[in-house]
């Protein structure tokens, strides 16, 4: 536009930036995301001196070019199949401040889960991470413990329903604590 003059159409700049390689855009999130709460201007973003972040996951509905109904699977719904793929993005964000410091984009369509997983990786020292019910299974919570006692951060995992677990402390607010058992990749028994 700079050099031309001319106004390129939407359509021009969506087909440039499908043609750049995606590592670009991975190298964009891990130098852009990062947290940056300072506890004395945004004490509402820590906890006992603890950085407040959340683990959590969604799925994005893409369009449906040629290119995504070859590449992706529509999701199923009660219907048939759904109007649009969708792809799953995981988010690692600084509570308080709602700030992404971490994000994993499925783009061969790994499960949430998995995405989570690689996410725990990055989980700063010194941090409280909260997770929905997707990582309140056994061996996401040992993967969690084994990061815990790596860097000094802590969690606060919701327990999915029917699994084994066994309480062991009623809280005031009517929550519980709970041991959950678990299968490291070894085999090992948490």
């Amino acid at each position: 536009m700079v050099l031309t003059g001319l106004r390129p159409a939407a359509s021009t700049l969506a087909e440039r930036r499908q043609a750049l390689p995606w590592a670009i855009f991975e190298e964009i999130l891990q130098v852009g995301l990062r947290a940056m709460a300072v506890p004395q201007r945004q004490p509402v973003a820590f906890y006992r001196g603890l950085r407040l972040l959340s683990l959590d996951g969604t799925t994005v509905p893409v369009d449906n070019t040629p290119d995504t109904r070859r590449r992706w699977k529509k999701a199923r719904s009660r219907n048939g199949s759904a109007a649009f793929a969708r792809i799953p993005f995981v988010l690692l964000t600084e509570l308080g401040l709602h700030n992404p410091i971490a994000a994993r984009i499925g783009r061969q369509q790994e499960s949430e889960c998995a995405l989570a997983w690689e996410l725990v990786a990055q989980i700063p020292a010194g941090s409280l991470t909260i997770h929905d019910r997707l990582s309140g299974c056994g061996a996401f919570a040992a993967r969690l413990l084994q990061r815990w006692t790596e860097v000094g951060s802590h969690f606060l995992v919701r327990a999915r329903t029917g699994i084994q677990r066994r309480p062991v402390q009623r809280l005031r607010d009517g929550s519980r604590l709970v041991e959950l058992s678990a299968r490291g990749e070894d085999g090992q028994r948490f």
